[in-house]
């Protein structure tokens, strides 16, 4: 087939109430009627963003629908091709599923998706999923800048672990900034912020001082 006049769709333009819709729920339902847990199951896969890619043209008769969906549980793609006729709904659909040849809930999952994207003012239509943005991958100042030289030190030897906290104390001390706390010591592991009711209750300084609910009741 000529694809023309293609024009890109993302998957939140979706098209006002007022717009009519080429594939409608009713020819939907009318196809999947016999197999309501394939519909159900479609259903799912639609709002779990299983659609990958769709293709309409409606300058071949019947109109074509394509495109790609993916498996529930795997990271595999089926194609599925939809002969739909503007007047008598769905007349033939088929996929590369296992069940490609009986009613399976990727056509289902196609079909609600063109009828969310695709108006009787498109004769053709192109959308395809954006692609999830790259990790950005995190790179080490030492891979960055390569010492000219081999080995070199800019110091005769290494400071020792005193000689740090020495030059981390003076430098705290001496010209404070927002970063600060973060030459601070770690705290210890140990150390507790807010200890449970437990832990006050049963203290030494709560049962034994004057005026306490423990007292009065024991």
């Amino acid at each position: 087939h000529n694809f023309k006049n293609i024009r890109s769709v993302t998957n939140t333009s979706l098209f006002s109430v007022s717009s009519k819709r080429v594939i409608s729920f009713s020819a939907i339902g009318e196809f999947f009627k016999d197999d309501i847990s394939q519909l159900q199951h479609g259903e799912n896969a639609f709002e779990s963003g299983n659609v990958h890619k769709m293709l309409f043209d409606a300058e071949v008769s019947p109109a074509l629908l394509r495109g790609e969906v993916g498996a529930s549980m795997k990271k595999k793609m089926y194609a599925v091709e939809i002969s739909y006729d503007l007047d008598d709904g769905i007349v033939c659909a088929k996929c590369s599923c296992p069940r490609g040849l009986a009613v399976c809930h990727h056509m289902v999952a196609l079909c609600i998706h063109a009828h969310h994207n695709i108006s009787v003012t498109d004769k053709t239509c192109l959308w395809s999923k954006r692609k999830p943005a790259e990790t950005e991958q995190v790179t080490k100042i030492s891979d960055i800048y390569k010492p000219k030289y081999s080995g070199f030190k800019a110091a005769q030897r290494s400071a020792t672990e005193s000689e740090i906290v020495t030059l981390i104390q003076s430098i705290g001390d001496a010209t404070p900034v927002g970063f600060t706390w973060w030459l601070l010591p770690e705290p210890s592991v140990d150390l507790m912020l807010l200890p449970d009711i437990e832990a006050i209750i049963f203290s030494n300084e709560y049962t034994t001082a004057p005026n306490t609910f423990y007292r009065n009741v024991v």
